[in-house]
């Protein structure tokens, strides 16, 4: 069994790593607003100043 905080730093990890993979979606594709607001659920709990950037960028990727 793992522990609680292996688990965590696991479940850190696997968010950074789609992290990464959603920044190049961004990248070749500005207008995406939909995965500027799956980064920013991603961070909602844990990162509140960085989720709320992505749901800026999507909300401003609405309106271009």
């Amino acid at each position: 069994k793992q522990s609680n905080s292996l688990k965590s730093e696991e479940q850190q990890g696997k968010r950074y790593e789609a992290f990464a993979l959603y920044k190049r979606v961004i990248e070749l594709n500005p207008k995406d607003y939909q995965a500027n607001f799956d980064v920013a659920q991603m961070f909602d709990q844990v990162e509140p100043p960085l989720a709320l950037l992505y749901y800026e960028q999507g909300l401003k990727s609405l309106k271009l």
